[in-house]
């Protein structure tokens, strides 16, 4: 119990940093931007919040299909 109470309040911190982060920036830096550096954010921030959650996807079906292997269950899938 205590390692999952320290691993969600770790992650409660890392999305409440981002949070600040993101708000910081859009109030202060970027109306000072000029407009092509905006675009430039913008397009990187838009992949950022597209890209993370499919590459923690990508690495949790990563790490279960070693897990699964480590164990020994193999489906018809694995055995390729």
């Amino acid at each position: 119990m205590g390692r999952l109470l320290l691993a969600a309040t770790g992650a409660g911190l890392v999305v409440a940093a981002y949070v600040v982060l993101l708000y910081g920036f859009f109030i202060w830096i970027w109306p000072v931007l000029p407009d092509w550096a905006m675009l430039i954010a913008f397009v990187l921030i838009a992949a950022a919040v597209i890209g993370s959650p499919i590459m923690a996807l990508k690495y949790y079906g990563t790490v279960r299909s070693a897990a699964r292997r480590a164990r020994g269950d193999h489906t018809e899938d694995d055995r390729r």
